[in-house]
C-alpha cells in the first residue's frame, strides 16, 4: 500500500472513532398539535423541606430517548409533546448538594389533550443513616397531581461509577467498581 492510501485510510478511521452514535430520539406523530396532544416538562425546583435544589430530567417516553437526554447539559427544561393516553417516562434526577447525589425512576402517566406537565420532585429530609430518596409526580401548571406518587433512591456518584442505561432489551444498571 502506499503512503498516500496509508494517510488515506489513517485519516478515515481517525474521522469515524469521532463520530458519535444517537439513537433515534421520541418524536410525536406527525401532524400532533399542541391543542391534540400535551406537553411534558421536567423541573429545576427547590425541594421543601429539604431545602436542596432538585433537577429533574425527562430522559426516555416509551422506551425512547428525548433530546434532552442527548443533551451534554440534561435539559431539564426541554418539552416534548405527548399523544393523549398512557405513557411511562425515564426520569434523571439529581438533588444540588454537597456531596451531589443522582437517581433514576419511571413514572407512569395519562395524558389528556390540551393539558401540560410537569414532573415535581420532593426530597425529604436525611434519614439517620445518611440516605436520600425523593417523591416524584406529574403535576398540571394549576398544582393537580396527574399520576402516581413514585419513591426513588438517591446515590452519591462515585468516581468509579459506571451508570449504564437502560435500554428496550435491558433494564438500567448502576456499577460500583
Amino acid at each position: 500500500m502506499t503512503p498516500a492510501r496509508c494517510l488515506i485510510a489513517l485519516a478515515a478511521l481517525a474521522l469515524s472513532a469521532c463520530a458519535r452514535h444517537h439513537e433515534t430520539t421520541y418524536a410525536p406523530p406527525p401532524g400532533l398539535t399542541p391543542e391534540a396532544g400535551a406537553w411534558v416538562t421536567g423541573s429545576n425546583d427547590v425541594s421543601q423541606p429539604s431545602g436542596y435544589r432538585t433537577r429533574i430530567v425527562v430522559n426516555r417516553i416509551d422506551g425512547k430517548a428525548t433530546e434532552a437526554s442527548q443533551s451534554f447539559f440534561l435539559e431539564w427544561d426541554a418539552k416534548e409533546l405527548l399523544t393523549p393516553g398512557p405513557h411511562v417516562m425515564a426520569l434523571h434526577l439529581e438533588l444540588v448538594k454537597w456531596p451531589m447525589r443522582a437517581g433514576f425512576a419511571e413514572l407512569q402517566i395519562e395524558a389528556r389533550a390540551g393539558e401540560s406537565y410537569t414532573i415535581r420532585g420532593w426530597a425529604p429530609p436525611e434519614a439517620d443513616n445518611g440516605s436520600m430518596r425523593i417523591d416524584l409526580w406529574a403535576e398540571t401548571p394549576d398544582g393537580e397531581r396527574r399520576s402516581p406518587v413514585v419513591t426513588a433512591p438517591l446515590f452519591v456518584p462515585q468516581s468509579r461509577t459506571l451508570v449504564v442505561p437502560g435500554t428496550q432489551s435491558s433494564p438500567m444498571m448502576i456499577l460500583n467498581r
